[in-house]
């Protein structure tokens, strides 16, 4: 209790006095942002965040500020998460280790023997080993626990093994179910090796039944002892100077630190603040590590670490300064805090010139961190994650395993990556022939096996087009059982033209999961659609669905259903554009406004960490014609966006008009 207090009076103390001087917007990270940011803050490769509360989803993101709450567990969950990234980096030696195998486990092998007593009884001279992956060089200790069953003049004897080396015979003197203890020393390199213990000088009187045999309970190796870390290059970033020079090296440390962790210059009193904790540290007795550790950690509890602070005046909203519009412009690009360039265009104010704006936003957009934005929002927009929950009957679907569902994944993503991050119209997300496979998904789809592990290749068997053809999404959106029309239909509306039907009223039937025995899909939907209550919504998702028909439930073509009847995938969109198949609605979804229109509210939305306002309504149609005009380019639509009047201001707080 007494840490959780001591985190909040951490987290209460970068707030506010008065809430009539002004009103903060404090947006905290989410798990994603979290993680990437203590990436590039301190260079761990940890993260840390996984282990955090799950992040509610709001407008199809898990980065709206509205849905950003903090339960008492973030409090607990922060604490740690900084704990473990300040000793990652800090540390100069290797942690140790240990690697424990009962010895009548699945992970040792046996040369001979039979499980007996406590552990598995060597009958004959042979061994018990296993496989070990060892983190770095060094010093490691062998040991295992082992009993005789004595016999003839001599004791049992034993050796361990090292990649099959004897390591030099010992006496096991223990018997009738005493154990005992043995150990060596070695000395081994990162990398895997084979470990165990082998039993060395078998006896057997057939006459008088005199058996010597060895009994391994377990064996273990741990370690590295005292070994120093490979790459100290973390460490050496954070610290540049030498510990021995004490406080001074201290606040070069902070001093440097804290800028980087709140995203904006600091007073002098936030220094003298952390630098205070180092002194208290050391007056304590602890060493340089310890005390900046305290430091440090006291900055990954702040407020202004934790969340994404604006602060605008009571009633009314204002221009953001150049650090905010940095911070805004790193975690809609790259979800994590800005780097070197940004601050420095920061620092000077540059970056409040749309040219420069604009040439950051292209700047950051060609770096390879931009692929934070396909995992952060592609793959939230499509849906990716969506995966991870579905369950196909085994049954019926024997294809299906974890290296399907992984290789789908990485399909949409890629798929993803072309709209957002290739020199390419948005549209073609809709309406391209060409995808990406692996040999699994080639398989799966009945095409030849790509030469690389990933390659680009054109379909032309059938009406499978862009997205709408994946299957990955047409798996994430069927039953375990059955294909289903409706929430294909549904995702097509929401997700593309922002158009989503309303959730079905209370009372309203929905179709089984398995489907009927006697009626076509259509002709269930048809028969459900005759209720007046469910028409209006299943009219417009049904049609849009039925494109879809002519892919299963796990993605692959088809060309009749679960009763042996013809698929029908004519239908129709919003308007009265008819189509055949899922390719001509794909070309009739790329000639719809609405599509550029919803991308680009999309996206805003995404940017923001909220949903579009009324006082927007001017400058996301400048948007929506910036982007059409760009031949709906993902770059030109992240420049509208970042020039535009509500990404560089802060908005009055709700309730303040």
């Amino acid at each position: 209790m007494r840490g959780h207090i001591a985190i909040a009076l951490v987290l209460l103390a970068g707030c506010p006095a008065s809430p009539d001087v002004e009103s903060v917007t404090m947006r905290r990270l989410n798990r994603t942002e979290y993680n990437h940011t203590v990436r590039d803050l301190l260079g761990t490769s940890l993260t840390p965040a996984d282990d955090f509360p799950a992040d509610d989803f709001g407008n199809g993101f898990d980065n709206q500020g509205e849905v950003l709450s903090i339960a008492p567990l973030h409090l607990e969950a922060w604490e740690a998460a900084a704990d473990l990234v300040l000793e990652d980096v800090l540390r100069v030696t290797v942690d140790e280790e240990v690697w424990f195998f009962e010895a009548e486990s699945e992970d040792v092998d046996t040369s001979t023997g039979v499980q007996g007593g406590e552990g598995w009884n060597l009958y004959a001279n042979g061994s018990a080993t296993a496989w070990v992956e060892l983190p770095a060089d060094g010093a490691y200790r062998l040991t295992a626990r082992l009993s005789g069953q004595q016999g003839g003049s001599a004791l049992v004897r034993a050796t361990f093994l090292v990649d099959g080396e004897e390591l030099g015979e010992f006496e096991v003197f223990e018997s009738g179910g005493s154990y005992g203890e043995y150990g060596a020393d070695v000395t081994l390199s990162e990398g895997g090796h084979t470990i165990g213990v082998a039993f060395t000088n078998d006896y057997w009187d057939q006459d008088s039944g005199v058996d010597r045999n060895l009994i391994v309970d377990w064996f273990s190796l741990s370690g590295p002892v005292g070994a120093v870390a490979a790459d100290t290059a973390a460490r050496d970033a954070l610290i540049p100077c030498p510990p021995a020079d004490g406080e001074e090296c201290a606040g070069e440390v902070i001093s440097a630190f804290l800028p980087r962790a709140y995203r904006r210059p600091v007073t002098d009193e936030e220094i003298a603040s952390a630098l205070e904790l180092y002194a208290l540290s050391r007056a304590s007795g602890g060493d340089f590590d310890e005390a900046i550790t305290l430091a440090l950690k006291s900055a990954l509890l702040s407020p202004h670490f934790l969340f994404r602070v604006e602060a605008a005046p009571r009633g009314r909203g204002r221009a953001l300064d150049a650090y905010e519009l940095a911070s805004r412009l790193s975690y809609f690009l790259w979800a994590s805090m800005p780097d070197d360039d940004l601050f420095a265009a920061a620092a000077d104010d540059s970056l409040l010139r749309p040219p420069v704006l604009e040439e950051q936003v292209r700047r950051m957009l060609r770096d390879p961190q931009a692929s934070s934005v396909v995992d952060a929002f592609g793959s939230q927009w499509l849906p990716v994650s969506a995966l991870d929950d579905v369950a196909p009957d085994p049954d019926l679907f024997p294809e299906w395993d974890e290296a399907l569902r992984d290789s789908m994944q990485e399909q949409l993503r890629r798929l993803a990556g072309d709209a957002l991050l290739a020199d390419a119209s948005m549209l073609d997300l809709v309406t391209r022939q060409d995808t990406w496979v692996d040999a699994r998904l080639a398989a799966h789809l009945g095409i030849a096996e790509p030469a690389d592990d990933w390659e680009r290749v054109t379909l032309t068997d059938g009406p499978r087009r862009g997205v709408l053809g994946s299957p990955g999404m047409l798996t994430a959106l069927s039953y375990p059982e059955r294909t289903s029309p409706v929430q294909r239909g549904k995702w097509v509306l929401a997700a593309l033209t922002c158009e989503s039907p309303p959730p079905p009223p209370g009372g309203v039937d929905g179709l089984a999961e398995g489907g009927s025995e006697d009626l076509s899909f259509r002709e269930q939907l048809e028969q459900h659609r005759q209720d007046p209550v469910c028409h209006s919504c299943h009219s417009v998702m049904d049609e849009v669905g039925f494109s879809m028909e002519g892919f299963g439930p796990v993605g692959r073509a088809r060309t009749t259903d679960h009763l042996g009847l013809p698929v029908d995938t004519a239908g129709a969109v919003p308007g009265g554009v008819a189509f055949d198949h899922v390719g001509e609605l794909a070309d009739s979804l790329a000639a719809d406004p609405r599509v550029p229109q919803c991308m680009a509210r999309t996206v805003f939305t995404y940017a923001m960490g909220r949903a579009p306002r009324v006082t927007d309504i001017d400058a996301l149609g400048e948007i929506e014609d910036a982007f059409v005009a760009s031949d709906h380019r993902f770059a030109d639509l992240a420049v509208a966006i970042a020039l535009s009047d509500p990404f560089r201001h802060t908005a009055a707080q709700e309730g303040d008009e």
